[in-house]
């Protein structure tokens, strides 16, 4: 039997799939063709579903602790036995402090029916959460305050482009199937430009290639929009019709000459006038924006001022044109079981999780999908802080190391083991994942263990939807998509009035309705209404850290599969020639990377293709591995959208004998 269904794993492609199901088992699964933006094809980890749900480190059955937290010593109990206790454990810190208990939810899965946790938590009298993101909120936010909406042009449209940049973006890695529009429009004459501190498997396949010092795209876009300007490179009919500000932007950008600008990205000028001469020559300009330089202080105003290059030359609501950072297009996805929070709810910031549980002085902690322990900066504090807690639940497929200092881990079902609604970032359809079978063993979907807790506290199981069939028709209803279940069991679906052209009508959703070189909103974030560039001056160490997403993972995701240990081996950071030279360090060497919060260590990979004065290393390795980049990356917030700033770290390498 074969069934349609869709990936939900955090990352752009929101891949459709087909699966096909014997014996209650899937036994292969493929891309979907019907899906125009995936086109039929899936990533290596998509293929790896097979080893990640059936492989034998697979949870499934309730543990209890009986080792020292953090060990991972535990044993099999009964759900009656983890149940009963953990209601208890609810029941009791919600009469003595409702919020000593931190609800903390990440994103290991992006379809809708994750919402169910808050019908739980919402009917407590209080408890603690998180705020803000890990991934990609201050660019979000930049960009609603540029152009009213996150959205762009459909991903296939990209063939039409003449001209296109990606800035940050190693689309051949995590993006693959974006790459596939891109080579069809380099086929057809575009040129292709890439701006990347790290010569990237997608920068080697560009026409031209800028190598710019990380921390500085803002100064740059400053540059050369300053450069475009003067030089009369921008289109003047569209920009005093649809854009606000301009006048006060140009003033702002005259103090950014070549030379300086130049100087402080450590490029050319001469790489920043061809830059222009491209994207004034070769238009409709798509400008792809990656999410890595939103992780930065300045990330969100970095995001704004790229976003405007677009705009200046008139690549806006045109065919090949646009801006492209995310798609959140319509119709929105929505939860119809919601119920308000409790008065007595208390946030801490998503990356001061460690920091947020001593001086709250939580006691209780309860996580669902997400790691912390690997994935939220200053790693180390979080796992002291987990420490000095009473009581910890985990709801985990793998024994993660963050379910290693659980009290009790309480066995999620697996993708596909479930029914679910799903929405890309990147592409405009809507995807019922279907179910290809029951959980494995005693595994159960969170809304179910949330139902059977909820039942212990007596709460109303309205709010706590089951998982099944009738619920996700509702959810489709309230989300006023008017397909029918059958219909879209067959083909993944693309509302009829979707617009493949992002902005064609010139509407901007802006207070001014325009696209703003100057966002009277931007008063909210207490930031320049018109994108500023401020110079990091920080010195303490040498070296700038910088960590990537690697094509086999998707954060700490997939660290338990056999084969992609053995496809990424030891860990491994790039370094330039001359930085490795003057620290005598060479090619395979083992490496000690570290600041004031400490170390870890990894072999080195000297290669120009990083940028000198840069260190990289992939994020997402485990604890064991003494190469989590988040043990030395402190926690810090971006300008706006109340992002966090992974990349604003500086460290010291030296070699290891």
């Amino acid at each position: 039997m074969k069934i349609r269904s869709g990936c939900p794993r955090d990352c752009y492609g929101g891949c459709s799939v087909i699966l096909t199901v014997e014996n209650d088992r899937i036994v292969n699964i493929e891309g979907d063709p019907l899906n125009k933006a995936t086109q039929g094809y899936i990533c290596l980890k998509g293929k790896l579903y097979l080893e990640k749900n059936y492989g034998d480190k697979r949870l499934k059955f309730p543990l209890k602790r009986v080792g020292e937290r953090g060990e991972g010593r535990f044993v099999r109990v009964s759900w009656e036995e983890a149940i009963e206790e953990i209601s208890k454990k609810i029941d009791y810190y919600q009469n003595i402090s409702p919020k000593s208990i931190m609800f903390y939810k990440g994103s290991g899965e992006i379809g809708i029916f994750s919402k169910c946790a808050f019908g739980f938590w919402n009917q407590l009298k209080g408890y603690t959460t998180t705020y803000g993101d890990l991934c990609f909120s201050a660019g979000l936010e930049g960009v609603i305050q540029t152009y009213g909406k996150a959205i762009h042009n459909a991903p296939w449209d990209l063939e039409n482009a003449k001209c296109i940049v990606l800035w940050g973006k190693n689309s051949a890695e995590t993006n693959f199937q974006e790459m596939l529009f891109i080579k069809k429009a380099k086929n057809n004459g575009a040129k292709v430009i890439v701006i990347d501190p790290v010569k990237t498997k997608t920068a080697k396949n560009a026409d031209y290639f800028i190598q710019i010092m990380p921390g500085k795209d803002l100064l740059l876009a400053l540059g050369l929009a300053n450069y475009l300007i003067k030089n009369k490179m921008i289109d003047e009919g569209f920009i005093d019709k649809y854009t606000y500000g301009f006048e006060e932007f140009k003033a702002y950008v005259e103090k950014f000459d070549l030379k300086t600008v130049a100087t402080i990205c450590k490029i050319n000028e001469e790489e920043i006038t061809k830059l222009a001469k491209l994207i004034w020559d070769n238009r409709p300009l798509s400008l792809i924006c990656g999410l890595g330089l939103q992780r930065r202080i300045n990330g969100g105003q970095t995001i704004r001022a790229i976003g405007l290059i677009s705009a200046l030359v008139g690549s806006v609501g045109i065919e090949g044109g646009g801006f492209r950072y995310a798609n959140l297009s319509e119709p929105k996805l929505k939860w119809p079981f919601l119920i308000e929070s409790p008065e007595e709810v208390d946030y801490v910031h998503v990356s001061e999780i460690g920091k947020g549980i001593i001086e709250k002085n939580i006691r209780m902690s309860f996580i669902q999908s997400a790691n912390p322990v690997v994935s939220n900066p200053d790693s180390k504090n979080i796992r002291k802080a987990l420490s000095q807690l009473d009581f910890i639940v985990v709801i985990e497929q793998y024994l993660s190391d963050t379910a290693k200092f659980a009290d009790y881990i309480l066995p999620a079902a697996a993708t596909f083991e479930y029914y679910d609604i799903l929405k890309s970032y990147w592409h405009p359809y809507v995807i019922f994942m279907d179910k290809a079978h029951d959980p494995l063993e005693e595994c159960k979907h969170e809304s179910e263990i949330y139902r059977m807790l909820a039942k212990k506290l007596k709460l109303n199981l309205d709010y706590i939807p089951e998982n099944n069939i009738d619920n996700i028709k509702k959810i489709l209803k309230a989300s006023g998509i008017e397909k029918s279940l059958e219909e879209l069991k067959n083909a993944p679906y693309l509302p009829e009035d979707y617009d493949e052209v992002a902005f064609r009508d010139r509407k901007f959703n802006t207070v001014t309705g325009k696209i703003q070189f100057k966002s009277k909103t931007m008063k909210r974030w207490k930031m320049s209404l018109i994108p500023e560039y401020i110079e990091n001056k920080r010195t303490d160490y040498p070296l700038m850290l910088i960590s990537y997403h690697s094509y086999e993972k998707i954060n700490s995701q997939y660290s338990e599969i056999d084969k992609i240990k053995k496809l990424l081996g030891a860990p491994k950071a790039k370094i330039n020639p001359e930085d490795a030279r003057i620290r005598n360090i060479n090619h395979g060497d083992k490496m000690k990377i570290f600041n004031d919060m400490g170390a870890i260590y990894a072999y080195a990979e000297v290669t120009s293709d990083i940028k000198e004065g840069v260190i990289s290393i992939p994020f997402g390795f485990l604890v064991e591995e003494k190469a989590n980049v988040n043990d030395i990356v402190e926690s810090m917030k971006t300008d706006i959208g109340n992002g966090t700033a992974f990349h604003d770290n500086y460290v010291e390498v030296i070699k290891l004998d």
